[in-house]
C-alpha cells in the first residue's frame, strides 16, 4: 500500500514539475496574445486613459503617463498588467495625477483596473499594498511626493 502510494505521489510531483516547467512559454503567448503592437501601444494607452478619466474630469483633457515598470506583469492567465504614473490636465488646467494599473487586452485595448490619485497616495499609501507591487510602490511614493 505504501509503495503503491509513493508511487502515485511521485508521478504527481513529476507531473507537477513538468507543468511548471510550461509556465513561462504560456506567460510569453499569453502577453504576445494581449499587448498592442509597439506602434499601437501608446495611442491606445492614452485613447482608453482619456476615455477612463472623461466622465468626471471633462472632455477637453491632455493625457501622459509614465511606466513605472519596464514591460507588463504576467500572472497566471490573468490579462498583462502595467503600471504608471499618470498625469493629466482638463480644460480648467486642473491637474489630475496618480498610479494605475491597466490589463492589456487582446491587442485592442486597455481597461483601468485600479486607478489611486495622488491625494489618496499621499493620504493612505498603504492601500497600495493591495494593488501594487512592492517595486511599484515604491515608485509611486517617490512621484506622488511620499517622504519614507
Amino acid at each position: 500500500m505504501n509503495y503503491r502510494l509513493t508511487l502515485l505521489l511521485a508521478s504527481a510531483f513529476l507531473a507537477c514539475a513538468s507543468c511548471r516547467a510550461q509556465i513561462p512559454g504560456v506567460a510569453e503567448l499569453h502577453v504576445a496574445a494581449n499587448v498592442p503592437s509597439t506602434n499601437d501601444f501608446r495611442p491606445f494607452l492614452i485613447r482608453d486613459l482619456t476615455a477612463y478619466l472623461k466622465p468626471t474630469h471633462g472632455d477637453k483633457l491632455t493625457v501622459d503617463y509614465e511606466l513605472l515598470r519596464d514591460g507588463p506583469t504576467q500572472g497566471g492567465v490573468a490579462y498583462p498588467k502595467f503600471y504608471l504614473w499618470l498625469r493629466a490636465t482638463n480644460a480648467e488646467k486642473t491637474v489630475i495625477e496618480g498610479a494605475v494599473r491597466v490589463a492589456a487586452i487582446e491587442k485592442k485595448r486597455f481597461d483601468i483596473t485600479d486607478f489611486v490619485p495622488r491625494t489618496d497616495v499621499v493620504s493612505h499609501p498603504d492601500a497600495l499594498d493591495r494593488i501594487f507591487p512592492q517595486a511599484v510602490i515604491e515608485k509611486i511614493l517617490t512621484k506622488a511626493g511620499v517622504k519614507k
